[in-house]
């Protein structure tokens, strides 16, 4: 088990154009309709939402149903994130982390930065089980996550 503490980020590039930090806006592309796509997969699109109402959505709709959504919401926010990254992450650097080639915390350094810009919260830490097993695992902590769920 290993644990990353978060380190004082350095000044990072911006793009002159856009002001968004170039890590962001290297790997994606603003389209002429206003979609945001991943460069490397342009079938991968986000969007970027107000969410300030997500969590007492989430609470009402609970209280409609009689049933918490909160699991629901994480487990498809869980998937959302997991598909996404594996489009960011190219495969061969996938591979060279499976074959112990790069340290996992290589990635993760490159990762928590990109997660906190593009909304995610602020990541503090991070503690990881990699084996290549069932038993493998990930927990990071944020503070001002945009939704708890």
């Amino acid at each position: 088990m290993t644990m990353k503490e978060k380190n004082e980020p350095g000044e990072r590039p911006y793009c002159p154009e856009c002001g968004v930090p170039q890590m962001i806006s290297l790997a994606h592309s603003w389209l002429s309709d206003g979609s945001i796509v991943l460069a490397i997969d342009p079938a991968t699109r986000m969007a970027f939402v107000e969410t300030e109402n997500f969590d007492p959505l989430f609470r009402g709709i609970s209280e409609l149903i009689g049933v918490p959504v909160e699991p629901l919401v994480a487990q498809a926010s869980k998937r959302a994130t997991r598909s996404y990254m594996r489009r960011l992450i190219p495969r061969s650097a996938r591979e060279l982390v499976r074959d112990g080639e790069v340290a996992v915390e290589a990635i993760m350094d490159t990762i928590l930065p990109i997660m906190h810009f593009m909304g995610y919260g602020s990541p503090i830490s991070y503690t990881f089980r990699y084996k290549r097993d069932a038993d493998d695992f990930m927990v990071v902590r944020y503070t001002e996550p945009y939704s708890c769920p």
